[in-house]
């Protein structure tokens, strides 16, 4: 999209190294001016989990820039040498537009030219939280449908969140001592009405694997359907919940590497005077290897994501390539493996084929490709589409290989870590011209692939008047 940052710069004595993120942003095939994109600090569900318990604050942006006219922003970021950057997601908001995320997960370490991405229009969700006998509730939480943030409830109990989607909006509403409701289905711009009854009290205590140790710093997540409360273990083991409903609830503790528990059908309201006991289970692991797919030498600082349900976690590889994801219950787990330079790899590990062993993962070298997209008229062609694509398994088409760029106004584009497949297609598009596209590249890994050049032509434009009989139809 943009010529790249000089990877490694000198700044005083120490050197510094550069990472860039770059994307565009449209709303209904228009470029999307004006928005923010902030790079927030990704948490695990272990982490988030923590955070909640303790209602701290969320991570805050270590970097935010606009979308230009054209609905293009980039991030730079400055990484010391030889350490690795930090994993962020990145948000975006503003004026007319639903709050969301781009895709997946960001290296700051990294350098990557994001696809575009279309937003959503937005809405203001306005509403009034009441207690039981129809009292305002003041203070209280009402959490963004996507978690980016939340507002508090004025004296009246009214409250408004902007950037919400036109229609099915879920929300989340809590305060201490009443039970967290949850209100879905609501549309922007139509007052709605969320009713907080009281909350009823869980208290217990999680203990070790020998049932007698109590562990101080245990995550506990209560669920009834989609509300979740969440708790810490003191020093003693002890929890306790206060804005329960009455019902049916599932009591899960995360003790990180001294185990994991999860209980159901466990009654609310609580019988008097007893405390839910929690017995840990040895905690699983899930060990393996990061390396070249072509030397078998180990890839360090790689960045590994475990996902398994709802239960998600990341880690980086040591210095010989080596992983641990913990804890790692029995499940079906996917892998999702990312190093700068190599093209990102997924890893399935159903629960019928998992073993002790160490899972090893081969990553291969990326090709990097670079040039201009022109009209035929050799005039550049700004905004389009560049995208690289692979013969599938089946040999019935072809797949995107994960590789997207838009070309920035010299028409020039780059795409990164694009698996080496001799078959290998680009394919440009723009809504003003026809597709083309270009193939059998031969790329070999590693290789830096620069002057590819792909010309558009003009497309034709059709106009008319849909009818039915003889009367317009709208």
């Amino acid at each position: 999209m943009r010529r790249k940052l000089v990877l490694c710069l000198l700044l005083s004595a120490w050197p510094v190294c550069a990472g860039e993120m770059a994307g565009r942003l449209t709303l209904n095939d228009r470029p999307a001016a004006g928005i923010t994109v902030s790079a927030v600090p990704d948490e695990t569900s272990l982490e988030g989990a923590r955070r909640e318990a303790r209602r701290g604050p969320r991570p805050e942006a270590i970097a935010k820039t606009v979308t230009n006219a054209k609905g293009e922003w980039r991030l730079a970021f400055e990484v010391p040498s030889g350490q690795p950057g930090k994993i962020v997601q990145l948000h975006y908001a503003g004026p007319g537009v639903a709050r969301g995320a781009i895709s997946a997960y960001w290296d700051t370490a990294d350098s990557e030219d994001g696809e575009e991405t279309a937003l959503r229009r937005g809405a203001t969700l306005f509403g009034r939280v009441v207690d039981a006998d129809g009292h305002p509730v003041a203070d209280a939480e009402v959490l963004h449908p996507g978690g980016f943030d939340s507002v508090r409830t004025g004296a009246e109990g009214r409250f408004a969140l902007e950037g919400v989607a036109v229609s099915g909006n879920d929300v989340t509403v809590r305060k201490p001592g009443y039970a967290t409701a949850k209100a879905v289905g609501l549309r922007g711009g139509v007052a709605a009405a969320v009713v907080l009854r009281a909350g009823l009290p869980l208290t217990g205590v999680v203990l070790a694997p020998d049932g007698k140790t109590p562990v101080a710093g245990a995550i506990v997540r209560v669920e009834r359907k989609d509300v979740a409360t969440f708790a810490e273990t003191d020093s003693e083991g002890r929890y306790a919940v206060h804005e329960l409903a009455p019902g049916r609830v599932t009591v899960a503790a995360d003790g990180g590497e001294r185990g994991i528990r999860e209980l159901t059908g466990i009654a609310i309201p609580q019988p008097p005077d007893t405390l839910l006991e929690v017995v840990l289970a040895p905690a699983p692991e899930l060990r393996g290897r990061i390396l070249d797919a072509a030397t078998r030498k180990p890839v360090a600082g790689a960045h590994v994501d475990a996902v398994s349900g709802r239960r998600r976690l990341w880690t980086r590889s040591g210095a010989d390539g080596s992983f641990v994801v913990r804890p790692a219950p029995a499940g079906d787990w996917v892998l999702d493996v990312a190093a700068p330079r190599y093209v990102r790899t997924l890893r399935r590990l159903p629960r019928a084929l998992r073993t002790d062993k160490p899972v090893e993962v081969f990553l291969k070298e990326g090709v990097t490709i670079s040039g201009r997209v022109t009209d035929d008229q050799r005039r550049p062609v700004v905004a389009a589409r560049v995208r690289a694509l692979e013969p599938d398994s089946r040999g019935s088409g072809t797949t995107s290989a994960g590789a997207t760029a838009v070309t920035a106004e010299d028409g020039t584009f780059t795409l990164s870590r694009v698996p080496a497949v001799e078959t290998l297609r680009l394919i440009a598009t723009h809504p003003d011209f026809e597709p083309a596209s270009i193939g059998d590249l031969g790329l070999k890994p590693g290789e830096k692939r620069t002057g590819v050049a792909v010309a558009l032509r003009r497309g034709t434009v059709l106009t008319g008047v849909v009818t039915s009989g003889d009367a317009p139809l709208a």
